[in-house]
């Protein structure tokens, strides 16, 4: 299987197809694109809160599992604020709440083995009405980067474990309720 980058024209098509869909249509559904060698399983998934957000992530984790995908390339439009400085970024204010927030079109390419890669584009708004976004240029990832749609390729969360993630504690360890 030829290793997937940014620069590979599957890739490209898919954002040439977002390009076009935010283009005729004024929006992109989010969608994920979840490949195993020569299969390719794609995922729209709108919506249009968190909760159904999280639900999309979790299914999107599922399949990814279930296919042991060797890459996973995601696509949706988000809000973005542009921080100078450490301290605005630190404001807590969450970009959908920020007067200053712009629309952008998000990427992210993800790959089995942990090399991510990932890119915002601002979209465009034309006189007319119609839409586009600016060119896209993904770069890999720091280990920084967090959030919930990172870490797609890792096996899906068990009840357990996302709600203790939720409380902010350590989920318990259930082989040891089963040695007693």
């Amino acid at each position: 299987m030829e290793k997937i980058t940014p620069d590979n024209e599957t890739i490209k098509g898919f954002i040439d197809q977002a390009r076009k869909n935010l283009e005729d249509d004024g929006d992109i559904t989010p969608t994920f694109f979840v490949s195993k060698d020569d299969r390719l399983a794609i995922i729209g998934a709108p919506f249009s809160n968190d909760e159904e957000k999280e639900q999309a992530v979790m299914a999107v984790r599922k399949a990814c599992s279930q296919m042991d995908a060797d890459w996973v390339f995601y696509i949706s439009e988000a809000w973005m604020v542009k921080r100078d400085t450490e301290e605005e970024m630190r404001s807590g204010l969450m970009p959908s709440q920020d007067p200053e927030r712009i629309e952008v079109v998000m990427f992210n390419l993800q790959t089995k083995g942990g090399v991510n890669y990932w890119a915002t584009a601002e979209q465009i708004l034309h006189t007319d009405g119609s839409k586009t976004f600016s060119e896209v240029k993904m770069e890999k990832m720091g280990d920084s980067m967090k959030g919930l749609f990172m870490d797609l390729l890792t096996a899906p969360k068990t009840n357990m474990e996302a709600m203790a993630e939720r409380l902010g504690i350590e989920p318990p360890d259930l082989k040891k309720f089963a040695d007693e």
